[in-house]
């Protein structure tokens, strides 16, 4: 069985962030070079008290990121999402980041309904790109994001950077243009190795793109029991990039 999905078009992104200690060794300023491809980086489960370190490693590498912020976390941090929106592209990732085929219709249309208020509210530009927490979806949450005027987007990549053992950089140094790359707002660990991940992508000169509509399928990955896992989205260079 095939599930196929959608993704869609959000702005670009050109970052600003807080303190450069957080960084690591973050050249100060990055020069900007040619791209042979474009690699979707998408950051979930922010914003976090800990958004603008990343989004400062963003900027000194002249890289860009879409986000799928947790409308409880967006209530928390709302100037987060200001400085997002500013710079870049804002998914809705539900309100309470649950399990979103255990709840009923009703339930889960306010999940994403408050979600797309709360963004709304913020940055003047309701979400037109969801995710949804642990790919827990079905159907019905699908067309109610689709009524919402959001496209579902998933990932090829999974970066493990929530786990112990932290693989984060070696997935970067395997991505190939058109890949859309999962990280995550929050850990440390992320946050440690985002400067040398994105490193191997400036060494064979792949540059982070924007998520738009493609109507070819791209490939997520391969279950037994539904088969190719695929939705409609690709990678393009950012407006103005």
């Amino acid at each position: 069985m095939k599930r196929a999905l959608a993704g869609v078009v959000l702005g670009a992104l050109a970052l600003a962030g807080c303190s450069s200690a957080a960084s690591g060794s973050v050249p100060a300023k990055a020069e900007r070079r040619s791209c042979v491809g474009y690699v979707g980086l998408t950051i979930d489960d922010g914003p976090t008290a800990n958004t603008g370190d990343l989004l400062a490693i963003l900027r000194a590498r002249s890289a860009t990121a879409t986000f799928f912020n947790v409308g409880a976390q967006a209530q928390k941090y709302p100037e987060a999402v200001k400085a997002e929106a500013a710079i870049g592209q804002v998914g809705n990732h539900t309100y309470s980041h649950g399990f979103l085929d255990q709840l009923t219709d009703k339930q889960a249309y306010g999940e994403l309904l408050g979600t797309n208020q709360i963004i709304e509210s913020l940055t003047g530009t309701a979400p037109i790109l969801f995710r949804p927490p642990f790919d827990r979806v079905n159907a019905s949450t699908e067309g109610i994001a689709q009524s919402l005027g959001m496209t579902t987007v998933l990932w090829n990549i999974d970066t493990r950077d929530y786990a112990a053992k932290n693989e984060m950089v070696q997935r970067f140094a395997g991505a190939r243009a058109g890949d859309i790359i999962l990280i995550h707002d929050g850990p440390e660990r992320t946050r440690r190795a985002l400067p040398r991940a994105l490193d191997q992508l400036t060494a064979r000169n792949l540059c982070t793109g924007n998520v738009v509509l493609s109507t070819t399928p791209h490939f997520a990955w391969h279950t037994q029991k539904f088969g190719d896992i695929t939705f409609n989205a690709k990678v393009v260079p950012p407006s103005g990039g």
